[in-house]
């Protein structure tokens, strides 16, 4: 549908196909946007624990009623195995649910609490053959939700094992060992944790691979708009600025040439060949930006006797964040040509073991960074470009008295550790 319709449905109702049918489709959030699918396996997983646990407390209210219903007043030990098992049950499904995932700590807690109340159920009905026994179909309800906390497959096994034998010993304190069919009973956790563990593995492992899917799907639109931004730039820009070189149309040598180095990096990252190495030389690539900038009459002091000291290590660090780091003093060494109303700027660099640091520092007019709400100079190719290398930006202004840009890189990033951003579309 081209947009000229889309327009058109829009605006008439009776166009509209999803209005045609009688019903009507908010729209999808983009995709960055949505619950990651492991997250939500996670929550749904919580709320099924959640109903789990309330069907078990559900079950102990229908057994004490039934038991008050028929005559048989439950004792003072039933009355507080059963206040305490609504009190830890309300805890947990309150836990559940605002947590929106189950805790393998927490299934610990509450598997080691219905135990205990199994064995306490056991004792307390010593002698008395005849007492309503709370604990066993609480116990059965209860363990599903072990099942889906528990993400190894030995915790289990080990889980099934403990409440197996809880209720084991709850039956030879009640009768003594040889009760029958007890071993039978006590069977019955296994398949109930074995098939909640096997259904909730399934879940997390397709979220899992959903997520995986959606990150491809992202990274490949990703791609095509590199790609679409990149045809544009070869058939515009790139196009024009080529032109002016090959035509000699720029009287000024030392500004042709700038030119000139400008489009043959444009056209390199156009074609994909720009910035092919894995590391970066950040003096190489401080000093280039430097040269550039006094060639289109920026004077730049660049002080980086200390970065010269570093020089083994500046070549080791990750070509990702030498160009995200020469970007960004591209970015403000230019609004100091376009901006500040000095011609001077200077540039500092430092490198230690703890942090990467580089500055840039201009006696201009300043600016009141509060006034400032437009463009992107500052908001993404400087302080967004650092962000998402891992780094941090500092910027100091105020009217008339110049401004200062402080871009750090701590410890964690300069090896490379830290996520890095997709290639800029400008190193300068």
């Amino acid at each position: 549908m081209s947009p000229e319709s889309l327009t058109t449905a829009a605006a008439d109702p009776g166009t509209d196909p999803s209005r045609a049918s009688g019903r009507t489709h908010p729209p999808r959030p983009p995709l960055a946007e949505r619950r990651a699918a492991g997250e939500e396996a996670e929550n749904v997983l919580a709320r099924a624990g959640a109903f789990f646990r309330i069907a078990a407390l559900a079950e102990q209210v229908l057994t004490v009623a039934s038991a008050l219903a028929t005559g048989r007043d439950p004792d003072p030990a039933m009355w507080a195995i059963f206040t305490a098992i609504m009190l830890e049950g309300a805890l947990l499904v309150a836990i559940l649910l605002r947590d929106s995932r189950i805790r393998p700590a927490v299934a610990t807690v509450d598997l080691l609490f219905v135990c205990t109340v199994l064995v306490a159920d056991g004792a307390a009905g010593h002698g008395h053959p005849d007492r309503v026994y709370l604990t066993y179909s609480y116990s059965i309800i209860s363990s599903l939700v072990f099942g889906i906390a528990l993400r190894r497959l030995r915790l289990v096994v080990v889980a099934t094992t403990m409440l197996m034998t809880a209720y084991i010993a709850q039956w030879a304190l009640r009768h003594g060992f040889g009760a029958p069919n007890v071993t039978i009973d006590a069977a019955t956790y296994v398949p109930n944790l074995v098939v909640a563990w096997a259904v909730a593995k399934r879940m997390r492992h397709t979220a899992t691979e959903l997520d995986d899917s959606r990150a491809r799907v992202a990274e490949l639109a990703k791609e095509q708009e590199r790609t679409r931004h990149a045809r544009i730039l070869h058939d515009h820009v790139l196009q024009t600025i080529e032109s002016l070189v090959q035509q000699d149309a720029i009287p000024d040598r030392q500004l042709a040439l700038a030119v000139a180095a400008d489009a043959a990096w444009l056209r390199s990252l156009v074609e994909g060949t720009w910035y092919a190495d894995e590391r970066g030389d950040l003096i190489s690539a401080l000093q280039e930006l430097v040269q550039r900038k006094r060639v289109a009459g920026l004077r730049v002091e660049f002080n980086a006797r200390q970065l010269y000291q570093q020089r083994d290590a500046c070549s080791a660090l990750p070509g990702e964040l030498v160009d995200a780091v020469t970007s960004a003093v591209g970015e403000a060494l230019t609004n100091v040509t376009k901006h500040a109303g000095t011609d001077s700027a200077v540039l500092r660099a430092t490198l230690t073991e703890d942090e990467l640091t580089v500055s840039v520092l201009d006696r201009g007019i300043g600016f009141d960074r509060s006034a400032v709400t437009r463009g992107v100079g500052i908001r993404q190719s400087i302080t967004a470009r650092i962000e998402e290398t891992g780094g941090q930006v500092r910027i100091d202004a105020a009217p008339g008295e110049g401004t200062y840009v402080e871009i750090v890189m701590p410890a964690k990033v300069l090896g490379g550790s830290a996520d890095a951003p997709p290639k800029p579309e400008r190193r300068d």
